[in-house]
């Protein structure tokens, strides 16, 4: 005896709301083959709504990212991890020098 209600659903997405069109496609491959441009400069230069993993994802799985990846670095990374007052101890320095004086041999 099961009572309707109680019936298990689907979690899935039944539809994509951002796909890619297929001239879309086409015109990333294009992008792609001529300038190797990366998913973020092909997403700005072609002006597309879909998000940049999107374009990203369909770029590898269509065999043009490495296999190591990349990396995008953060456009403004603060350096306060690198001043001196964040330094709970002295460590030691390291400095490369081209040329010694004698003062200092």
């Amino acid at each position: 005896m099961r009572i309707n209600g109680l019936r298990r659903f689907s979690t899935k997405p039944h539809t994509i709301k951002k796909k890619l069109t297929i001239s879309e496609e086409d015109e990333i491959i294009k992008l792609r083959r001529n300038h190797q441009y990366v998913a973020s400069k092909i997403k700005h230069i072609l002006k597309l709504k879909t998000s940049i993993s999107t374009i990203h994802r369909f770029l590898k799985n269509k065999g043009f990212v490495r296999k190591y990846g990349y990396h995008i670095r953060p456009f403004y990374q603060n350096t306060i991890h690198m001043h001196l007052g964040n330094t709970k101890t002295i460590g030691y320095l390291q400095m490369d020098v081209k040329y010694l004086t004698p003062e200092l041999t």
